[in-house]
């Protein structure tokens, strides 16, 4: 094979690879608006980019007319497929969808004629090979007039095809206009490199360009198609929203043929959906005349009212319509909702009765009814509104006035509506009709629907009222529904903001190929990436590091089996820190059953693992401290039993004395630390006295020094320190052990400085204490948990020096115990410096 073909072939084939994947992954949402055309759009475009490959690396004329004649076939139905693939997206419905098709098909019929009888009749052009363009041999035609009406018609199909879906433009909504935008971008983009070819820029008329944009024009109109479609997920929407709405609700097509309905419909119809399903809506209601729904202006509502006798149910209804209409504003069908009205019109028609059949109709109404009198007194209730109040009807009658059960924020309106209602020529904005929130007896809200009429010739009204709460209630869930569908459409990240953004652990929502399709805040705080960073990329790319097979293999367990999975793993954060996590993640199905993705919950574990560790830590530090006086307690009681009269009797005294003050001293250490911790437990607050605290601690620990042969020196300038009120014996114990530590990690032949100052900082001013020693230092990877209950550090742990960790921790909550803090400043070799701070106010 000649190697100059080599990068027009890899082109060529990279365009028929992308065409026929975009052909599967399509095929795979073929339920999705259009996606089938667009398949076959993009299974044609493959075919033509293939066959020109097969032309490209033919060496002879024959072998090239060959594959360029099966060539035009798909070439010449690329056009019609594009303009079905229009009509389908647009939702453009075709009369005479047969003729249309059979017209569509002449031109590559007619094309197939003229270039295979060609040899014969000539009437496509002459080909020719031309061998100077590149060092392979292009096959050309001198094309004929078939060839430029074969050209005209294609490129009129691609040209009605844009100018149909841009007459959308102006209509559209945000999202369906950057659709738009990238369909036409996708459509626009090989019909414009045909163009260049046709007018023989560069040496392009010798190549078939279009097949080389065909994967970036199919990339583009794919990307629209999908990218703001929610397939899987709004069918389980739609389906838990419109099943669970208390309302009846009928879908019906533009014919007015029924083609769904809620549960709610089939039992107010008493039918089952066998028998609606297919059947026009005039069967089902004799009364029906849709030109009362759809032939009422805009603005005005669309309400139809039906008696309705059938199965056993008979009822008012009333019928509110509705059209819907796709992303292109056109309608595709008609939804009808269902109201019983029948409690309404039984009380409104119960005015009609006479008098003396009026009190029958009154108390068996099944609407809570009631009159008024001209001051709102109610004098006559039924046991409806008894039952509605909360009151018995002797409680009512005479004794209270509407107003008491009337919300307050209605109150002005109802009481105006009432005055109108008994003036001559009642304002025509004065309704018989109305819903406010009634207050019942143990002051709950309710929502009513009351219907309201004076009784002709008096200023008494009577009123009927209808607890609506639960048809409010709907009202409200599907207004709901409908808004949280509508910024669904805006983008994931809005929806998951109504959904999951509450949530305290990190959570994220991957598809069935583990791509992350939404993540909520908490999961952006904790490991520092933005919602944009992560959606798209695959779930695992936040793990710090390879994942033990043992747990690779149980999580891959789970999924494949389709069950939850709970356990540790270690995450990194944007800015490279890693963390320990509790995860747990879950297969996520829809209202099916079927499996569409999965989701996932992670917290930070490592602060709770490093309490576990300290908390063993301390355990073993604390059982080390515990059992070493214990031990030298129980030898030397055996030696005292056995030497009770020897003259080492008075050595095992001291050595068991020592032990026992160590054991009180660990225990002491412990309890003060509780008790700082108790915010009940007040300090003894009295002046502190600098010098006496100095001399103290001189006396407590130059023995201490000096038997180690370091230099404890206590600066001239504690003794002229300004006086504070705080618990002396606390400050006394915290300067005591930051020194004792200083002791305890300095050298033989070290030095200890005690001093203090007064220092002024952001306005404030702090008397600080330091203990300064030149012992080895702390690491600075330390620093950060040195004050951490229960923590050695390396220097302890490697010098075998005694202590449980307490320490630090005792002396830190003394400072904040006093407003202050406890600082440190160290480095390694050089010694470390430990201030006490202490607010002077």
């Amino acid at each position: 094979m000649n190697l100059a073909l080599a990068p027009y072939l890899l082109a060529v084939y990279l365009s028929v690879s992308v065409c026929w994947f975009l052909v599967f992954f399509t095929w795979r949402r073929r339920q999705t608006t259009a996606a089938f055309a667009f398949a076959v759009l993009m299974l044609f475009a493959g075919l033509w980019a293939a066959l020109y490959g097969l032309e490209l690396i033919t060496p002879t004329l024959e072998g090239k007319l060959l594959w360029f004649n099966i060539k035009r076939l798909f070439a010449s139905l690329l056009g019609p497929s594009l303009f079905v693939f229009t009509l389908e997206y647009t939702n453009r419905r075709v009369k005479y969808p047969l003729l249309l098709y059979g017209l569509l098909l002449i031109e590559p019929l007619v094309s197939q004629i003229v270039f295979w009888t060609n040899p014969q009749l000539g009437w496509a052009g002459t080909p020719t090979l031309v061998t100077e363009v590149v060092s392979f041999p292009l096959l050309v035609y001198e094309f004929s007039p078939w060839f430029w009406i074969s050209i005209f018609i294609a490129h009129l199909l691609c040209a009605v095809s844009v100018m149909i879906l841009l007459a959308q433009f102006t209509g559209a909504n945000d999202v369906y206009r950057r659709q738009l935008i990238l369909i036409v971008s996708g459509i626009m983009l090989p019909w414009l490199g045909g163009v260049l070819a046709l007018l023989g820029v560069g040496n392009l008329e010798y190549f078939d360009v279009s097949t080389f944009l065909f994967p970036v024009s199919g990339l583009l109109i794919v990307w629209g198609l999908l990218r703001y479609h929610f397939l899987g997920l709004m069918p389980v929407v739609y389906s838990a929203v419109f099943s669970s709405i208390r309302d009846g609700i009928l879908i019906v097509d533009d014919d007015f043929h029924i083609v769904e309905s809620n549960p709610a419909a089939l039992r107010l119809l008493g039918r089952k959906q066998s028998a609606l399903i297919g059947q026009p809506i005039s069967q089902i209601f004799t009364e029906w005349d849709q030109s009362v729904l759809y032939g009422a202006p805009a603005n005005e509502p669309q309400v139809l009212e039906l008696y309705y006798e059938a199965g056993g149910q008979y009822r008012y209804l009333e019928v509110h319509g509705g059209d819907i209409v796709d992303g292109s504003s056109l309608s595709t069908g008609h939804v009808l909702i269902l109201y019983d009205v029948t409690d309404r019109k039984l009380a409104e028609r119960s005015q009609q009765f006479s008098e003396d059949r009026y009190r029958t109709v009154f108390e068996s109404n099944t609407a809570a009814t009631l009159i008024l009198e001209e001051d709102m007194t109610i004098s006559l209730a039924n046991d409806r509104f008894a039952a509605l109040s909360g009151y018995a009807r002797q409680e009512i009658e005479g004794k209270r006035k509407w107003t008491e059960f009337v919300h307050e924020d209605d109150l002005p309106k109802m009481k105006a509506y009432h005055q109108a209602r008994r003036q001559r020529g009642v304002p025509s904005d004065v309704p018989d009709e109305y819903e406010f929130r009634f207050i019942n007896r143990d002051g709950e809200l309710i929502n009513v629907f009351v219907s309201v009429a004076l009784i002709p010739d008096s200023n008494i009204s009577i009123a009927s009222l209808i607890d609506i709460t639960d048809r409010k209630l709907a009202e409200q869930l599907l207004q709901q529904r409908a808004d949280d569908l509508e910024i669904a459409v805006r983008g994931e990240q809005e929806r998951s903001a109504i959904i999951l953004q509450s949530v305290n652990d990190a959570i994220a929502v991957s598809d069935l190929d583990v791509k992350t399709i939404f993540v909520n805040r908490a999961f952006s705080q904790l490991t520092g990436y933005s919602a944009t960073e992560v959606l798209g990329k695959h779930a695992t790319f936040i793990l710090s590091g390879r994942i033990p097979d043992q747990t690779m293999n149980a999580i891959r367990k789970a999924l494949l089996n389709q069950v939850v999975w709970e356990g540790e793993l270690a995450f990194r954060r944007k800015d490279s820190t890693v963390y320990d996590a509790a995860v747990l993640i879950a297969p996520m199905r829809d209202g099916l059953g079927r499996l569409i993705g999965y989701v996932s919950s992670h917290r930070d574990i490592t602060e709770a693992k490093r309490m576990e560790e300290s908390r063993r830590r301390f355990l073993t530090n604390i059982s080390h401290e515990l059992r070493t006086p214990v031990t030298n307690l129980k030898l030397y009681i055996d030696l005292l039993q056995r030497h009770i009269n020897t003259a080492r009797q008075e050595q095992y005294f001291t050595i068991l004395d020592e032990q026992v003050e160590r054991l009180e001293t660990i225990i002491q250490n412990t309890v003060d630390i509780l008790s700082l911790e108790d915010e009940q437990q007040e300090l003894t607050r009295q002046p502190v006295q600098w010098k006496v605290l100095s001399d103290s601690l001189q006396v407590r620990l130059q023995p201490q020094a000096l038997a180690k042969n370091i230099t404890l020196r206590f600066e001239p300038q504690l003794a002229q320190l300004p006086t504070i009120v705080g618990d002396a014996k606390r400050i006394t114990q915290a300067v005591y052990e930051l020194i004792h530590n200083a002791l305890s990690f300095t050298q033989v032949g070290g030095t200890v400085i005690v001093s203090g100052d007064v220092q002024t900082e952001e306005a404030k001013k702090w008397l600080t204490l330091s203990v300064c020693d030149n012992g080895p230092g702390i690491a600075p990877g330390e620093q950060a948990r040195i004050f951490d209950r229960f923590y050695r550090g390396q220097q302890a742990e490697a010098g075998h020096i005694p202590g449980t960790g307490l320490g630090l921790n005792m002396v830190s909550l003394i400072a904040q115990a006093h407003n202050g803090r406890l600082t440190l400043k160290s480095y390694l070799g050089q010694g470390s410096t430990f201030t006490l701070w202490f607010p002077l106010n």
